[in-house]
């Protein structure tokens, strides 16, 4: 049956998804105040998509990869996906800053004007030190706390790629191109958004193809990081996990920003050298995929010791 229910799966995932973002074109885009409420809906499309396809097909709920299994052997992915994509774009962009020097803003002005306007506003004295001091513990506090406020929408998705569509590829297909082809669709998920100027903006020289070009390489390197932990855990929990970090962190090189970027570029991970640390990471979670294919089978029951076998097949333990 899994040959009709991926199908069904991208069909309603595809249609209600898009169907959406059709109508929040039609009513201004990214521009209407609406947009944000109708961006984290999309979220959790997928995850209704997988109800409604279980449900159709009389799939049932008995596997469905929600909740953390053998997390007793599996915890070292869950503090993977807490803390690694919090590294790898503050890695990102001090990579992008150290090719432009002359961007780099040590006092982070911008931060410290927004936060300055919003205490005049209420009538609050305050000193840049003291906004500098809040800026850097609010964004250390993102950093430990973004994960979990974001695990419910970001779920939303996960449940979908990771938790339903990647299991289901990687019982036909050798795990790496399980992952591959996830990245692709869900690249191409993202599409009308990226059109509307979500993380590329607008007007750009080959808008809109570039920039959906770009969503789906990034989604692609994203795409082997989320599903290695997916499959390693046997639980969409960690990718969500990861995602929510990406998404309440990704922003925070832009408070040492001078002036506008590239966002091809950087110093956003959505940029090709502010995202160099999710490449790296990428290339080796597809090393680690291909490596021992049969550990990330999603029938594959024996479950392996956290770090250390990581790098390891089983005959070498």
């Amino acid at each position: 049956m899994d040959h009709k229910r991926v199908p069904l799966f991208l069909f309603l995932t595809f249609v209600l998804s898009w169907g959406l973002l059709f109508y929040m074109w039609s009513i201004g885009g990214l521009e209407n105040p609406a947009s944000f409420y109708m961006a984290a809906g999309m979220m959790l499309i997928p995850a209704l998509c997988v109800i409604l396809t279980r449900l159709f097909t009389g799939e049932g709920f008995k596997d469905l990869w929600l909740l953390p299994q053998n997390f007793k052997h599996t915890w070292g992915v869950y503090v993977l996906a807490w803390l690694l994509p919090s590294l790898l774009i503050l890695l990102g962009g001090a990579l992008w800053f150290l090719l432009n020097p002359d961007r780099f803003d040590p006092a982070m002005s911008a931060g410290v004007e927004l936060l300055r306007s919003q205490a005049d506003a209420t009538g609050q004295v305050v000193t840049n030190q003291q906004l500098r001091s809040a800026i850097i513990l609010n964004s250390l506090s993102a950093i430990l706390i973004a994960p979990l406020v974001n695990v419910i929408f970001c779920m939303g998705e996960e449940l979908g790629w990771r938790g339903y569509l990647l299991p289901k590829l990687a019982m036909k297909y050798k795990p790496a191109a399980a992952a591959l082809m996830v990245g692709i669709i869900w690249g191409v998920w993202h599409a009308p958004i990226i059109a509307m100027g979500h993380n590329y903006g607008l007007g750009y020289a080959g808008w809109p193809w570039l920039g959906i070009s770009a969503m789906i390489l990034f989604c692609i390197v994203l795409g082997y990081l989320f599903g290695w932990m997916a499959l390693r855990a046997k639980s969409a929990l960690p990718a969500a996990l990861a995602h929510g970090a990406l998404n309440g962190v990704v922003s925070l090189p832009t408070m040492f920003l001078i002036g506008q970027s590239n966002p091809f570029i950087g110093p956003l991970a959505t940029g090709v050298i502010g995202g160099s640390g999710f490449i790296v990471a990428g290339i080796i979670c597809w090393w680690l995929l291909n490596k021992n294919p049969d550990q990330y089978h999603p029938a594959h029951t024996d479950v392996y010791q956290p770090f250390r076998p990581i790098f390891v097949t089983p005959h070498e333990e």
